[in-house]
């Protein structure tokens, strides 16, 4: 049985030459009107404009670089006119003086006043309002998008499950990660083919087939109750306890010897690990741990792989089943799709909660058959090499990558087999510039060793085509999170306590929503507040996760930007007929508005850096900075005298200030969106 993913189209990241931010040309063929339009750039335009008139036989002249003034007393900005004064042949001083006179009548500066080799101005506060309402509502959704890529296509794989466990916070934050990857890069014109690669095959997921048939007792998801892949990912975690309980019988008993010389080689370290278990036994109130368990247990987590591969009864069952799958079983195939139907019926229903959609899924049962005919072809060529046993490996000449393994001497095929495979079909498949990786960072050396292979093999697209997308690890209080030990925090659980929470505190009266809206909103807000957390961390970085702790729905969260653009509806909709009345925008000029002002205006950049950098970290940064602003304002400024009345009579002053709240909620909305955040009409 197949999975049924969603699916959709998004578009992908690429350097952004920043060139109008620098002063290196102002071409904006490729770019829309406001994803340029900031305070420098209007600079930028206006100032050039003024140098045509002054010198229009000079060709190539450029324009200065927009800085700011050494001194804030100065002015608001700067241009450095150095180089333009050369090429006229003026004196810098002479330059800018003229230059300052041409610039006299301009409406969107307070001031404009030469400084040697340097312009300085002020800009007039309600020009910076003006053009960032005008900018924003000009464009609606569209705004801070661009189509400079519209010509590229890359593919960005996520998610990458194994079908022998459900959904973790792990994979929670592969998934925001991805899909936000792609809003981000779609916005800035890419393309983007959104894939997963779905785990299906190996002995990881012949470890849960040998649970079933050992431990199951003929159960089903529709026996038990359960989602199936939290039934099979508890039959995963039971078959890694009963080999533990192999591993310990052997260690205490044929095994002995062994267990001894480990113990007195790793004295020190093991009165560490005993001394930690039972700071953190008394830390939770439980009973300390014996010393003869934590002696096993490490003594297991340094020879557990070695004993499953040369001594497990359990170890050898499940190599078996992966020899007679890859041997086209009939028995153990039925059984395979079975178990992995079971598993993608799970996933559908976890990935419906966050909003994961692909436009393509990948199955290495499936892909390896192409990665061990990859192999074979590396084998002729000379590049790859057999051992003794029969095994195949490559050497590399970086002392760092070493040596890997390609294909087990029993002729089965290994991760990487699988993924030379795939990383060839994708770019069968599309028209790729890029193919892009979203894997967590302990896999840096995989992928490294990936890309050197398909390089060596002479694909063309190997030498910039490929980019591992590295994120940190997400930590629970114990440590790094073990599906196979299952101290994990189950994604379905997450969401199902955070929606219980928003619910509750819609019902207590905590949140002002309409009870028959509760249902839907309690899940906006559980979501607003997973995504928001997970996705403020930058990707590189490692985060801690408490479970125990409550996500908080106010502060710096999803949840408080969800309730600014709340709040932002309620004054709409008590502005009524003001709402469509001529709007005299020259009148704002309060700080707070003009500091709302700049934050719309920045916003462009804000998403063209967040894409340039694969950091929707960037973007969450931008939100709460705009939401700051708008209750500052909120708080500070009259908007409405009251229901369908402006502040002393003056209605176009009205109308502008809901104008920039529409802006601002416009702004507010897309950038939730590019993290993949609904907003609640009402909280």
């Amino acid at each position: 049985m197949t999975p049924s993913f969603c699916y959709f189209g998004a578009a992908f990241y690429d350097d952004l030459a920043d060139a109008h931010c620098n002063g290196r040309g102002s071409d904006s063929t490729h770019l829309s009107p406001t994803a340029i339009m900031d305070i420098k750039s209007q600079i930028s335009r206006i100032v050039r404009h003024a140098l045509l008139r002054l010198h229009p036989s000079v060709d190539g002249l450029g324009d200065p670089r927009i800085t700011f003034p050494r001194k804030k007393a100065h002015g608001d900005y700067a241009a450095v006119c150095f180089p333009l004064a050369a090429k006229v042949g003026q004196r810098p001083n002479e330059f800018t003086e003229a230059l300052a006179r041409e610039l006299e009548s301009e409406e969107f500066f307070l001031e404009v006043t030469p400084a040697g080799g340097f312009l300085n101005f002020r800009i007039k506060p309600s020009a910076i309002c003006r053009m960032a309402v005008e900018a924003v509502l000009a464009e609606g959704s569209q705004y801070g998008s661009s189509k400079r890529h519209a010509s590229e296509c890359v593919m960005v794989e996520y998610s990458s499950p194994n079908t022998n466990k459900p959904l973790h916070v792990g994979h929670v934050r592969n998934n925001l990660l991805g899909m936000s990857l792609c809003h981000l890069l779609e916005a800035v014109g890419y393309r983007v083919a959104p894939t997963c690669l779905v785990n299906d095959r190996g002995i990881h997921i012949c470890k849960s087939m040998v649970a079933y048939g050992r431990f199951a007792k003929g159960q089903t998801p529709a026996t038990t109750g359960e989602k199936g892949d939290h039934l099979v990912g508890r039959l995963y975690v039971e078959f890694e306890m009963a080999v533990r309980k192999e591993f310990r019988t052997w260690a205490t008993g044929p095994g002995q010897e062994d267990l001894d010389a480990w113990v007195s080689e790793h004295r020190a370290e093991l009165d560490i690990a005993v001394a930690s278990a039972r700071r953190k036994a008394e830390e939770t109130g439980r009973k300390p741990p014996a010393v003869e368990d934590v002696k096993i247990g490490r003594f297991y987590d340094a020879k557990g792989q070695e004993f499953f591969a040369s001594k497990s009864g359990l170890g050898e069952e499940a190599r078996d089943l992966l020899r007679r799958w890859e041997a086209g079983d009939p028995e153990v195939v039925e059984l395979w799709k079975t178990m992995n139907g079971w598993v993608y019926e799970g996933f559908d229903e976890t990935y419906k909660l966050l909003g994961s959609r692909f436009e393509k899924v990948y199955y290495e049962s499936e892909t390896y058959l192409l990665g061990n005919s990859v192999v074979d072809e590396g084998l002729e060529k000379g590049i790859f090499y057999r051992k003794p046993d029969g095994s195949v490996w490559i050497d590399f000449d970086d002392p760092k990558l070493g040596s890997k393994l390609l294909r087990r001497s029993d002729g089965t095929s290994v991760y990487i087999t699988q993924d030379l495979g795939t990383a060839i079909e994708k770019f069968r498949g599309f028209d790729l510039d890029l193919s892009v990786y979203v894997v967590g960072a302990e896999q840096i050396y995989h992928f490294q060793v990936l890309f050197e292979i398909l390089r060596r093999l002479g694909y063309p697209w190997a030498k910039d085509g490929l980019y591992h997308m590295a994120y940190g690890m997400v930590y629970l209080p114990e440590g790094k999170m073990k599906s196979r030990e299952g101290t994990v925090v189950d994604a379905d659980d997450l969401i199902a306590e955070l929606t219980a929470r928003a619910r509750e505190k819609s019902l207590s009266g905590d949140l002002r929503v309409a009870r028959e809206e509760i249902d839907k909103t309690a899940h906006q807000i559980a979501m607003g507040s997973l995504k928001f957390f997970l996705l403020s961390v930058t990707p590189s970085r490692d985060m801690n996760f408490n479970p125990a702790e409550p996500i908080s729905l106010q502060g710096d969260t999803g949840p408080s930007v969800q309730y600014a653009i709340a709040r932002i509806n309620s004054i709409l909709e008590k502005a009524g007929a003001l709402v469509e009345k001529p709007a005299d925008l020259g009148s704002l000029d309060r700080p707070e508005e003009v500091e709302l002002a700049k934050l719309l205006l920045d916003f462009p950049r804000s998403v063209e850096k967040a894409a340039h950098h694969r950091n929707p970290a960037l973007i969450c940064q931008a939100l709460l900075a705009l939401k700051d602003a708008f209750s500052k304002f909120h708080h500070n400024v009259r908007v409405l005298a009251g229901k369908g009345e402006p502040v002393d009579g003056r209605p176009e002053l009205a109308s502008a200030r809901i104008a920039l709240c529409q802006a601002t909620r416009e702004v507010l909305i897309k950038g939730l969106a590019l993290l993949g955040i609904e907003a609640p009409a009402r909280m």
